[in-house]
Parts: structure tokens; C-alpha cells; sequence
């Protein structure tokens, strides 16, 4: 099982699964053509060594096809791994018992303490910290992927954030819009869990929403965001059930969140709710553009990372 996206990505280098661009490429559009060719003829993985000159490393096709996903996350085949997310949703969703009786259940079953989240104080996703002045959206190879997409996008971005009724956590695997050096807009549907916490601020009158956006983590923990699960299942939760070890989580610098101590590249900041700004065009994984609706804008504070990290799309 992978801590972390880097021995991951060295172990598909290992298994011959890795394809290794040198050359400089082209963040607008070129990446995307590339990809799109190379995995007409095989599914390997890709990493982009030099996108525009920025010294972070683009790695895309991660999860290209079902072979992929099983060695990500560890086990045989995806009928095993859809058994164990319904093992865990099946215990908590069990009817006629009290969201005590079901959680005080889980414990007992899979004996909680050992794949819960643990949080850590030093963490390798921390080794540098900076502040927007010092490095922000800018200086990430972020990509424009389709010739009519409205900009560059954060592709592969995991979305942490909390219900600010009762501090349950979200973590979910939304497309985000770079706007300039600071602020980016967040397209979380209305039946998301990031957007469901941002109904609930607007009950409570609160008008900005701590959130972290996490660029790169363990394969397991990258599937669980995507994962759809009920709200009362916590996505870490998940991830440690299926690693059979708990996540670790550190806490953000900026922002009163805990994200994966083992990311790649966490950027802390707030989803403001009183600046909705146009999010879209995009082209869609269903083949089509997604239209222009609005969306709530994040502003970015901090931004933490490892000292060589990865940049996934």
C-alpha cells in the first residue's frame, strides 16, 4: 500500500508503467493532446518533467484504467474494492439505530483505533511553507485543457472542508477555475458535500468557509474523495479501512482544517460566499462542454507543500 503519490508513481516507473516526457511542454492544450494519444495505445501512466520551465512535475492518466485503479489502491479487482466501501456504508446506514448506536457499532466492528484518522505535528506535506506573496496560483502547472475551456484548471484537486453545523468533515473531488495569482473559483454542485456546507453557513449567516484544496495524496485517499458516500461517512475513515492503516492528518497552518500530512501540495484559504463569479466553460469528461453557472470564489492564504512535490491532472 502507498503513503503517498511519489512511491506510487516510482513504483509504476518500476513495473514499466511510467512514461517519462523530458521535453518541454506546453500547459495550454499540448499536455492533454499528448495524454489523449498515448493512452489510445496503452494505459500507462505520464509524467511531464518540464511544463512551461516550472520545476514542479505534471503526473496525469493515474487511475487510466481498471488495472490501474486495483494497483493504486491495493487490491485484486474493483468488485473487491466496491465490497469493502459497502461493508463500512452498510454499518452506518443501518436503519432504526441512533447515529450513536451505529457509530459505537463501527467502532466495535472494525475496531476504529487502528485505521482512524492520526494526526501528526510535523508532516513531510509542510516541509515548505509560503504565504500567497511568495508563491501562489501562478506558479502552478496547472493546465487548459480543451480549446474552449474558460482558463486553467485544478483537474485532480481534492476539497476539504467542514459543515459548520457540526464540524463533520467533506472531502470531495472538485474542478476549480484559476482566476489570477490568488483567488480561483469552486465548482462544487449543488448536491455535493462542499456545496451542502456552504447552504449551511449562509443559515448560520457566515459568509466565509475554511477550506483546503489538496493537490496530490495517497491513491486511496485521492479514489475516497470521489468516492460517493453518504454525509455521515468520513472520506479518511474510508481510506483507512481500505489501507488497513489510519490516514495521517496534520493541521493546516492558515486555516482551522486538518488535511493529509502526506500531500503533495495543500493551498489554504477561504471559499467566500458573498463573490460568486462566472465558473465555465469546460470540457467535460462526457465528452461535451459543461456551460457557464456561477460559483463561489476561493481566496487563497497559504500554500504548504514537500520540497520536491508532484503536480497531478
Amino acid at each position: 500500500m502507498f503513503d503517498d503519490l511519489r512511491q506510487y508513481v516510482n513504483w509504476l516507473n518500476e513495473q514499466k508503467l511510467l512514461n517519462v516526457v523530458e521535453k518541454k511542454v506546453s500547459s495550454e492544450l499540448e499536455i492533454t493532446q499528448i495524454v489523449t494519444k498515448l493512452i489510445e495505445k496503452k494505459d500507462h501512466t505520464v509524467i511531464f518533467e518540464n511544463v512551461d520551465d516550472n520545476k514542479i512535475p505534471v503526473v496525469a492518466n493515474l487511475f487510466g484504467s481498471e488495472s490501474h485503479i486495483s494497483n493504486a489502491l491495493g487490491v485484486k479487482n474493483l468488485d473487491e474494492l466496491y465490497n469493502m466501501s459497502d461493508q463500512i456504508i452498510s454499518l452506518i446506514d443501518k436503519e432504526n439505530n441512533s447515529m450513536k448506536e451505529k457509530i459505537d457499532m463501527l467502532f466495535t466492528f472494525l475496531n476504529m483505533r487502528k485505521i482512524k484518522p492520526k494526526t501528526i505535528k510535523k508532516a513531510p506535506s509542510q516541509e515548505l511553507v509560503y504565504e500567497k506573496s511568495e508563491f501562489n496560483f501562478s506558479d502552478l502547472p496547472a493546465l487548459k485543457s480543451w480549446p474552449l475551456d474558460a482558463g486553467k484548471y485544478l483537474t485532480a484537486a481534492m476539497v476539504i472542508s467542514n459543515n459548520p453545523i457540526n464540524n463533520k468533515r467533506n472531502v470531495g473531488m472538485y474542478r476549480i477555475q484559476i482566476l489570477d495569482e490568488n483567488n480561483a473559483i469552486m465548482h462544487w454542485q449543488s448536491y455535493k458535500g462542499g456545496s451542502q456546507n456552504e447552504n449551511h453557513a449562509k443559515e448560520l449567516g457566515i459568509d466565509k468557509i475554511p477550506v483546503a484544496i489538496v493537490l496530490g495524496c495517497d491513491p486511496v485517499s485521492m479514489w475516497s474523495a470521489s468516492a460517493p458516500l453518504p454525509p455521515d461517512i468520513d472520506e479518511f475513515l474510508l481510506s483507512g479501512f481500505i489501507r488497513s492503516k489510519p490516514v495521517e492528518l496534520v493541521k493546516c497552518k492558515s486555516i482551522d482544517l486538518m488535511v493529509p500530512a502526506h500531500a503533495e501540495i495543500v493551498l489554504e484559504g477561504e471559499v467566500d460566499l458573498n463573490d460568486y463569479r462566472d465558473e465555465g466553460p469546460f470540457g467535460d469528461h462526457t465528452g461535451y462542454y459543461s456551460p457557464v453557472s456561477q460559483y463561489p470564489t476561493f481566496k487563497l492564504k497559504t500554500v504548504t507543500m514537500k520540497k520536491n512535490p508532484l503536480f497531478p491532472v
